[in-house]
């Protein structure tokens, strides 16, 4: 199979790092708008084949599908050339920065019959699959992410979405993943608390799902924490208790006293970022499904308008 990236960069590096351990599946293009960044990649990874036009892969009749990894605010439009050019897409988080442009992307994929993985990495996390075997129908979800100032970097700007498009997207995807159920509500607030300008910077989020199980987030700027990491959380259904951190890779599983599983800290970059590709390019190949889709990232998009629609209000945003 032979696929396009689109944004050479430092995620785009993680995606050909994995895409070469993949069995059949090769990178024929590299795109990025930096010419001295794509003819880099391109060659650490043995190809001469790089350009900075990615109708230079959009085009090719030969690419059966492209691998998106650019700053936020370039997903919508690169995404939206993919379904006209009815190419498979590879989507990195966020789908959109709002939910009605999610929802346009959403038909003009559908339309255009083509495959559409959206990187929600941390799905593909032992731990996280743990958890997700081991307590089914959680009731209490309490999950984490705390950034250091998103300042010098485009991940910050309100251009590209801020910290919520940023690390805040996984953070919904995954509520909504271990919850197992549609969200119903959305209590938000939050604030520019780090960097005092642009976009909020810290949000506190409830959501309650139609099943009942509800869902506290906290999502900010403030810095990581030394002992527990970027990225940690619980979940529990009343009798069963997960605890995650070191950036979810490492989890500890208990029914009372009784430890169900125990998984040490990982490595999360290449690993998860392989899983979620090995599952795009078996839905192409019609031998499976992606390991997250366009219902999912439209999902996490909606959620996040809802998050700042209930900041603005200070009210409960009904879904």
């Amino acid at each position: 199979m032979r696929l396009a990236l689109i944004g050479c960069g430092g995620i785009g590096r993680v995606h050909a790092g994995a895409v070469r351990e993949l069995p059949a599946v090769s990178i024929q293009r590299y795109i990025d708008t930096a010419a001295a960044v794509a003819e880099t990649l391109a060659r650490e990874h043995g190809s001469t084949d790089w350009s900075v036009d990615p109708n230079d892969a959009l085009l090719r009749g030969d690419i059966d599908g492209v691998i998106v990894a650019t700053p936020h605010g370039t997903h919508l439009d690169l995404a939206q050339r993919a379904a006209a050019a009815r190419k498979h897409l590879f989507l990195e988080k966020p789908m959109a920065l709002r939910f009605p442009d999610a929802q346009r992307l959403e038909a003009a994929i559908r339309a255009a019959r083509i495959v559409c993985g959206v990187d929600f990495t941390f799905r593909a996390s032992p731990a996280v699959r743990a958890v997700k075997t081991q307590i089914l129908r959680p009731l209490v979800l309490d999950l984490h992410v705390a950034a250091e100032p998103l300042t010098g970097t485009w991940r910050g700007d309100a251009s590209h979405g801020g910290v919520m498009a940023d690390v805040g997207s996984h953070l919904l995807d995954l509520a909504c993943h271990f919850a197992s159920s549609s969200p119903a509500r959305v209590y938000a607030a939050g604030g520019r608390f780090a960097r005092r300008a642009g976009l909020p910077d810290t949000f506190a989020v409830t959501l309650t799902f139609l099943n009942g199980a509800v869902a506290q987030l906290t999502i900010g700027e403030y810095g990581r924490s030394p002992r527990l990491s970027k990225w940690w959380g619980s979940a529990s259904d009343g009798t069963r208790l997960a605890t995650l951190w070191d950036h979810l890779t490492a989890v500890r599983i208990v029914e009372g006293a009784r430890v169900l599983v125990e998984l040490p800290p990982g490595k999360p970059r290449v690993g998860h970022h392989k899983a979620m590709l090995a599952a795009f390019v078996a839905a192409i190949r019609s031998e499976g499904d992606v390991a997250a889709g366009v219902d999912d990232g439209v999902r996490a998009v909606r959620l996040a308008d809802a998050v700042y629609e209930s900041i603005g209000t200070g009210r409960p945003v009904a879904l």
